[in-house]
C-alpha cells in the first residue's frame, strides 16, 4: 500500500470486512451486551469486571482469528497465550500514551494495530508481531488515527449522555429505568466499537497485505 491512502478507504475496507462478517460481528456484540449486563447484577463488581475482562479477551481471539481465516486454507491457531502478551504490552503502552493528552494513545494503537492479525497469520510472537506491525503501519499511521478517533468517539459521547440522563432521573422507578437503558446503551455502543477495532485491524491487514491466491502464482 502506499501512502496516499486515506482515512475513507480505510473505512471503505472495514465495511467490507463487517459485511463478510456480519453475523459472527451481530452475534459477538449482542453477547457482549446482554453479558455485561447480567454481570451488572451479580452484585460483585470485582468479579464483574473480571469475568467481563476474560469474556472481552476471548471474543477478540473468536472474531479476529475467524476474520483472518479466509486468508489461508488451514486451521489458524488461536494463540492464546500470544494474544494475552499482545493485549497487555499494547494496553500498558496505549493507556500511559492516552494519560498524555490522548493522540499518543491514538498515535501508538493505530500503529500497533495490526499486531493481532500478523500474530495469527504470520506466527510470531507478541513483541515480533507488534515491531511488525509498527514497520506495516508506519505509511498510513495518520489516516488510522483519524479511523480510530471516529471509532472511539461514539462511546465516549454516549457515556457521558448517558450520565446526563441518569442524573435527570428522579423518581426511583424511572431511575432505575433510566439506568438499565443507560447501561445497554453504553455495553451495546462499547462492544460495537471494540468488534469494529477488531475488524479493522483484520481490514487494515488485508489492505497492507493483500492475500494473494496461490493459482494467481502458478499461472503468472
Amino acid at each position: 500500500m502506499t501512502d496516499g491512502t486515506d482515512t475513507g478507504r480505510l473505512i471503505g475496507a472495514l465495511g467490507a470486512t463487517a459485511r463478510k462478517n456480519s453475523g459472527l460481528a451481530i452475534a459477538t456484540v449482542a453477547g457482549l451486551t446482554i453479558g455485561n449486563l447480567v454481570l451488572d447484577s451479580l452484585g460483585s463488581e470485582q468479579a464483574a469486571t473480571f469475568i467481563g475482562g476474560v469474556a472481552q479477551f476471548a471474543a477478540q481471539v473468536i472474531v479476529t482469528r475467524s476474520a483472518m481465516q479466509r486468508r489461508t486454507i488451514g486451521d489458524l491457531a488461536p494463540n492464546v497465550a500470544g494474544f494475552f502478551l499482545l493485549n497487555l504490552l499494547s494496553t500498558i503502552g496505549v493507556l500511559a500514551g492516552l494519560a498524555l493528552l490522548i493522540l499518543p494513545g491514538l498515535y501508538l494503537a493505530a500503529r500497533w494495530l495490526v499486531a493481532g492479525p500478523v500474530l495469527l497469520i504470520e506466527r510470531e510472537g507478541a513483541i515480533a508481531a507488534i515491531r511488525h506491525s509498527w514497520r506495516l503501519t508506519a505509511p498510513i499511521a495518520w489516516p488510522l488515527v483519524s479511523l480510530l478517533a471516529l471509532l472511539w468517539a461514539p462511546p465516549l459521547l454516549v457515556a457521558f449522555g448517558g450520565g446526563v440522563l441518569s442524573g435527570l432521573a428522579f423518581e426511583e422507578a424511572v431511575s432505575q429505568t433510566s439506568d438499565l437503558t443507560v447501561s445497554a446503551l453504553v455495553y451495546a455502543v462499547m462492544s460495537v466499537v471494540s468488534v469494529a477495532s477488531w475488524l479493522a485491524a483484520v481490514a487494515t491487514y488485508d489492505l497492507l497485505c493483500p492475500r494473494v491466491d496461490p493459482l494467481e502464482d502458478v499461472f503468472a
